[in-house]
């Protein structure tokens, strides 16, 4: 005769499942405001979402954060309606929906928004996109190392001609700046004189990319051509993968559509044909992909400093207690015989019984 205790074996078949709601998040305590910078090239406006206590002594919230900083197009620029600053872009989000989080594996963050058009003209210089950047990097609590350019059409043009800006010659004025560039239908590497006598051009891009390890994110209308792919060719014919590129066709592949490209629930950037002017010679052979990793927001951040800036984590709860087994009674049974029929059950404390 054996004994056999069935409450232990049929604790062994339960398994049983509970949620941990605990994730890591950055601090949301924002204020939105508009200023305006008068600079050595002109005037810009700015809106600025940022955390309230930014420059309270002993708060959380004084760490620095990365930046998204973005300028719209032509039609957005050479004046000082306020309406511009949310017309296409993350404040254009901010007001229908999105609350500025962005999503990465370790938990939500909230990057620093900016938005800036320029006052003077409907064409800002690359001298004058680098002196607002230096500005903003000057007067707020941004990481060095995050510091996220987005440009939509002549925004697009602005930043990357911004990247082959130098003061003097050598300078790397630009490039220096800016860790990733997001240009929306627009790139440009064009200077003003006296700079232009020393520009590198393409070169530029070459050295930002293994100097200051720049990121580059092109996206260009399959029916539009304005030389997104020339970046992303530049930078990764020196660092393979430093640049992203793809030919996209929101409102018929069009010049058009950017608040579709800053959606944030947008994750899809796969390359669609027809394939732009560049395909006859091959030359973006080495950029244009597939870009399927999250939100054009997810990817600026990820390409630089991704810690959590001022992260408040809750702890997480303490788990549930096991399962209860039951198969009834110890049973009994005598050899040859070798089996009995249990009639089991369970019981669970903050979860479910799953198997």
């Amino acid at each position: 005769m054996r004994t056999i205790s069935t409450l232990l074996a049929m604790l062994a078949f339960f398994t049983h499942s509970f949620d941990v709601c605990a994730q890591a998040s950055e601090s949301h305590n924002f204020i939105t405001y508009d200023t305006t910078y008068n600079g050595q090239f002109g005037s810009w406006q700015i809106r600025i979402s940022r955390p309230a206590n930014m420059f309270t002594a002993g708060s959380p919230d004084t760490a620095s954060r990365p930046a998204i900083i973005t300028q719209p197009g032509i039609g957005e620029q050479g004046n000082t309606n306020p309406g511009n600053l949310t017309t296409y872009g993350p404040h254009w989000w901010l007001q229908n929906g999105w609350d500025g989080s962005v999503v990465l594996g370790n938990g939500v963050h909230y990057p620093i928004l900016i938005t800036v058009a320029f006052i003077n003209s409907q064409w800002p210089s690359p001298e004058a996109g680098a002196d607002v950047v230096a500005f903003l990097l000057s007067h707020y609590h941004i990481k060095r190392n995050s510091v996220h350019l987005g440009g939509l059409s002549q925004g697009a043009f602005v930043w990357t001609a911004m990247i082959a800006y130098e003061a003097t010659p050598g300078a790397e004025t630009g490039m220096s700046l800016a860790t990733s560039v997001t240009a929306l239908e627009g790139f440009a590497l064009g200077q003003d004189a006296p700079y232009s006598s020393w520009s590198r051009g393409d070169g530029a891009y070459q050295v930002w990319a293994t100097k200051y390890h720049g990121k580059y994110f092109g996206l260009e209308g399959t029916a539009d051509y304005r030389n997104v792919a020339e970046g992303a060719k530049d930078m990764n014919a020196v660092v393979p993968g430093s640049a992203h590129f793809s030919y996209e066709n929101i409102g018929g592949g069009g010049h058009c559509c950017w608040n579709s490209m800053y959606d944030p629930n947008a994750t899809n950037w796969q390359s669609y044909a027809p394939l732009g002017n560049y395909v006859a010679t091959g030359a973006d052979s080495n950029a244009r992909g597939d870009y399927r990793g999250g939100s054009i927001f997810q990817w600026m951040l990820r390409q630089g400093d991704t810690s959590m800036a001022g992260s408040s984590v809750s702890a997480p709860p303490p788990p549930p207690p096991s399962p209860t087994a039951y198969a009834g009674s110890n049973q009994s049974i005598t050899l040859p015989a070798n089996t009995i029929t249990l009639n089991g059950s369970g019981s669970e404390q903050g979860g479910n019984i799953v198997g």
